[in-house]
């Protein structure tokens, strides 16, 4: 007679138990959910700017700088090997921020406080879109998770029957999509800039117009301070 090739109840328990190991995997991703944020800079009556600022960073690579000639015991070449030197490379870019007054603050404030509504809309917009975004890649993981380790408990011991086999590679697929739904939608969610540069010293310089005290109107785009 010929071996069945069912699950026995032993070996379904084990792979129950195994599936059931995965499930905390949706913890972290799940506890990272994506939100918009609050206020928190208030208006000053102070003026508005935006200061450029210089980072610099180093770097090492690993370089070919020449080579060594080989040689036998008569003079006669026999081979050649690289000979490599660990090179410092140093480089800098750009960053800028919104300040009032002399504090920093974030785009969301920044345009809260400059009474830009527009631009204010925008960053909402986008940032509503973002932890749209990330929701849906969380549930794409979860569900993924949660069909890979159902196939998994389900398939008999030579992955002949074919739906759970759909199930577990269906959601073996659908993790690394989820995953990479939730990371551009919480970086969408939590960008520094949602808006670029221009847009803030043009606020910037519309409220800074509207204070009434002489002498508080700042340059919009500050020196950029150098390390």
């Amino acid at each position: 007679m010929a071996p069945s090739t069912a699950s026995s109840p032993g070996s379904s328990r084990h792979r129950l138990a195994a599936a059931g190991l995965l499930l905390p995997l949706l913890l972290p991703p799940l506890a990272g959910c994506a939100s918009l944020p609050e206020p928190k800079a208030q208006p000053t009556g102070e003026p508005l700017s935006v200061r450029e600022k210089t980072v610099h960073y180093t770097y090492q690579t690993k370089e070919k700088v020449g080579e060594v000639e080989h040689k036998d015991s008569t003079g006669r070449s026999i081979g050649k090997s690289d000979v490599y030197a660990n090179r410092t490379h140093h480089g800098s870019y750009q960053v800028w921020s919104g300040f009032q007054g002399n504090q920093p603050v974030s785009d969301d404030d920044f345009y809260r406080i400059a009474k830009d509504e527009r631009a204010s809309a925008e960053i909402k917009s986008s940032r509503e879109f973002g932890v749209t975004l990330n929701r849906v890649g969380l549930g794409v993981l979860a569900a993924g998770v949660a069909s890979a380790a159902a196939g998994f408990a389900l398939r008999s011991s030579d992955g002949s029957n074919t739906a759970p086999n759909i199930l577990m590679y269906g959601g073996v697929f659908m993790v690394p999509v989820g995953g990479i739904l939730a990371y551009l939608g919480a970086a969408k969610s939590g960008a520094e800039h949602p808006l670029d540069q221009g847009r803030a010293e043009q606020a910037a310089s519309r409220y800074n117009s509207t204070l009434d005290d002489v002498g508080t109107t700042a340059v919009t785009s500050a020196t950029v301070k150098r390390r």
